[in-house]
């Protein structure tokens, strides 16, 4: 069974790392 905790970390990665490769400012706060 999934923790749900990991899924959220998965998701905010998502959400977080991979905009930040096509906008890397966002990614120096």
């Amino acid at each position: 069974m999934y923790n749900r905790l990991l899924i959220m970390q998965m998701w905010l990665q998502n959400m977080i790392l991979l905009p930040s490769y096509q906008n890397p400012i966002i990614h120096l706060s």
